[in-house]
């Protein structure tokens, strides 16, 4: 079944703590939720990210993710995007790249990933974007 598609997220989800730290955020996209929680167990029980947290982005009605890939690196700031959902680049870039061009020394990149299909759940991770700000 596609994402678009997909009924609720199984139970075990619901009731974690995170998840619902998460829908707490009232951005108002289940689905964007969901694929957030993906990401996030991804980031931390897989690649073992410190310090992940999820902050509300209302410009793109979005969860937006912010960790360390190592203790004491700078924070990167993740937007997990379902795969059936689309960014325009403007937006993209009246949220998080014109707040940085107006500040001075600071080095700017972005990469997109796409994680592979996860095979214990036969599921795609979706997409997710690395802003890095450091």
């Amino acid at each position: 079944m596609d994402e678009v598609n997909r009924a609720d997220p199984p139970n075990w989800i619901q009731q974690h703590a995170v998840y619902q730290d998460l829908m707490h955020l009232d951005v108002g996209d289940s689905a964007q939720v969901y694929a957030a929680f993906l990401v996030y167990m991804d980031l931390t029980e897989v690649r073992k990210w410190k310090e992940v947290v999820g902050v509300s982005c209302p410009e793109l009605q979005a969860v937006l993710l912010e960790g360390r890939e190592k203790e004491g690196e700078t924070v990167q700031m993740i937007y997990p995007l379902p795969s059936h959902r689309s960014i325009k680049h403007r937006d993209f870039y009246d949220t998080f790249m014109r707040p940085l061009a107006d500040t001075n020394g600071i080095e700017r990149t972005v990469s997109k990933q796409v994680s592979q299909r996860d095979r214990s759940h036969r599921m795609r991770f979706p997409l997710f974007f690395y802003v890095n700000t450091h």
